[in-house]
């Protein structure tokens, strides 16, 4: 767009900073010239304009439009979107946001079909494959496909309750901790100790995928507390069934619940392995692909209260076997590996997972 003289504006719909530009400096002139209320008088100015793809798009719409600036200011506003190409957090933040200014300044802002259409045409290049990947029921539907935007890009920003996985009721024994602080909307946060009898040792469940064959998509267990993840559950929910633990905060990039998945389909062998990992709630992907082709379990955690009122969280049957499965590790280069079977038949040493509140 070039400014330097009135009558040479002109607006070839570049992008949409050339076009809150080119409406600055039309309204500009408009008051100028007295005109700034005259709608008509401002539209038949700016088909003086356009040019190029922007005159092309400009032919194409209504009379009615056309010829009134207000209608055709917003129609350019809808039509010259904010790019989200996926490279920074930040980058999600203002998208999210200006997805829903537009909204509200239209009063769609309950309207989730019609926003998740408009912030449809604003993604390219990496950011419009991962969006096509998505189901689409989640790229219907904005309050889905805004979490998902959060989940795939967002920031990178008590002695301990037994923790093990479930799919059906039947409990195990318990650890108890004590009580950890209640964090944002009613969500108790803490590490993921590793306690293994005898092993003087401290290791936390790390936030670090493994990349190595025998770890690549699996969490193992790390030394460093800076490595260590942070879950949260929620403490207001109740306590007898099994729940979700939840990765705030983009620990794990494109996963914000901790799961697990089992190597194999048939979950009655005694050498099926179920391995913990990440999962996108959206999605359902798992952080473990090939070889582990089983199934993938997320609200496989329980929570639950003691005697004492200690907080628990207990281990059900995932076994579909009538056995309860035991969680193990081994250590085998300055790291634990961790998973649950139905039965220590390796040597692998018997550990427990241990909710510590931060």
């Amino acid at each position: 767009m070039s400014a330097n003289e009135p009558d040479h504006l002109e607006f070839r719909g570049k992008d949409l900073k050339e076009c809150e530009q080119f409406i600055a400096a039309v309204n500009k002139y408009a008051r100028a010239e007295g005109k700034l209320w005259e709608d008509q008088w401002i539209a038949d100015f700016v088909a003086t304009c356009v040019a190029g793809d922007a005159l092309l798009w400009w032919s194409a719409l209504d009379e009615e439009t056309q010829r009134s600036w207000r209608r055709l200011r917003s129609a350019m506003l809808l039509r010259y979107r904010l790019r989200f190409a996926g490279k920074t957090g930040a980058e999600a933040e203002d998208f999210v946001d200006w997805v829903r200014q537009r909204a509200l300044d239209l009063g769609k802002l309950n309207d989730v079909q019609w926003a998740a259409e408009f912030a449809s045409g604003c993604f390219v290049g990496s950011a419009l494959r991962w969006y096509m990947s998505l189901d689409r029921r989640v790229r219907g539907d904005w309050d889905t496909l805004q979490q998902a935007i959060f989940v795939q890009y967002g920031q990178e920003m008590e002695e301990g309750s037994c923790i093990i996985p479930t799919a059906a009721p039947a409990a195990t024994s318990l650890v108890t901790a004590a009580s950890a602080p209640v964090v944002n909307n009613g969500r108790r946060r803490g590490r993921i100790r590793v306690f293994t009898e005898g092993d003087s040792e401290t290791y936390y469940l790390s936030k670090v995928l493994g990349i190595n064959p025998n770890l690549h998509g699996r969490l193992y267990a790390t030394k460093s507390v800076a490595d260590a993840l942070e879950v949260e559950y929620e403490s207001l929910r109740a306590s007898d069934g099994p729940q979700n633990l939840l990765i705030p905060d983009n620990q794990i990039k494109g996963f914000d619940m901790l799961g697990m998945k089992w190597y194999r389909e048939d979950r009655t062998l005694s050498y099926n392995i179920l391995a913990i990992c990440g999962v996108n709630s959206t999605s359902g992907a798992a952080s473990l692909d090939n070889p582990y082709i089983g199934p993938t379990l997320t609200t496989a955690w329980k929570v639950s209260q003691s005697d004492d009122h200690q907080i628990s969280i207990s281990v059900l049957d995932a076994s579909r076997s009538g056995k309860r499965l035991v969680f193990l590790s081994n250590d085998p280069v300055g790291y634990r590996q961790l998973w649950f079977k139905l039965e220590n038949n390796f040597g692998e040493s018997n550990s427990k997972l241990i909710f510590e509140p931060i």
